[in-house]
């Protein structure tokens, strides 16, 4: 409570009458609200509720696995960015896949022990030798397309693929599944909101509290490509969002 107590700002998601967060006024429920850190930077705050906590609430889910490495599609997104320094940490190694080899580098620097090009020819032939080696046994999918079916069929036995979101809208060719009565493989989903709905009020307290601090200290950084006066936002906002570097912001 004393950090609660302590709070400049409060970061909230809204409720479901139909206010929005760029009203004058808004309505939600008190547990939507989070006391935000006097020391956390504007753009950390903004954005630290859905991804962060995401980050940190499926990383506890690849600790709980026992699993040494893990895969994660969307790489050079920013959950992915944030889970890099995790694994990194706990000595669990992260492999990312990604659609633009320019990315490889600094996700390599935030911590990814492999990056792979899913648009290489021989994409799928570089992923089994990498899952030969380092048997990776969670895969964290935010585009659940036909190729996170194959990393996920290509893995080894007791694999988890985690679908936390949908990208691609494409249909995906499921004529495996009848292996998972033999492999011990599972598909499941992961919803922020449910987190919320079923993990007890302490553990989400410390969880917040642990995100928060992971910004203030500098372990985590929220990477901001521009930020966009409010006024001008609908002329700006769509040449900020093509240039694809990080986050837009919109400064009222």
């Amino acid at each position: 409570m004393r950090k609660a107590l302590s709070a400049s700002g409060v970061a909230f998601t809204v409720g479901l009458d139909g206010s929005g967060t760029w009203a004058d006024y808004a309505v939600t429920d008190a547990v939507n609200c989070i006391p935000v850190r006097p020391d956390m930077r504007d753009e950390d705050a903004a954005a630290h509720v859905v991804n962060p906590l995401t980050a940190m609430a499926m990383f506890d889910l690849v600790e709980q696995s026992g699993t040494k490495s893990f895969v994660m599609t969307a790489g050079a997104s920013q959950v992915s960015k944030l889970m890099l320094s995790l694994g990194r940490e706990a000595g669990i190694k992260p492999i990312v896949t990604v659609r633009r080899s320019d990315v490889a580098d600094h996700l390599k620097e935030l911590g990814a022990a492999y990056v792979l090009d899913e648009t290489s020819p021989d994409f799928m032939k570089e992923f089994a030798a990498v899952s030969a080696q380092e048997k990776p046994r969670m895969l964290i999918d935010a585009v659940a397309n036909q190729i996170s079916a194959d990393l996920f069929f290509a893995m080894p036995n007791r694999t988890q693929w985690l679908v936390y979101g949908k990208l691609d809208m494409s249909a995906v060719d499921m004529t495996r599944i009848a292996t998972l009565v033999f492999t011990g493989k599972t598909i499941t989903g992961f919803w922020l909101v449910e987190w919320f709905r079923t993990t007890p009020p302490e553990r989400q307290m410390a969880v917040i509290a642990k995100v928060q601090e992971r910004f203030v200290s500098g372990l985590w950084t929220t990477e901001v490509s521009d930020i966009v006066p409010l006024g001008e936002a609908m002329a700006a906002m769509p040449v900020a969002l093509n240039r694809r570097a990080g986050k837009v912001m919109i400064r009222p």
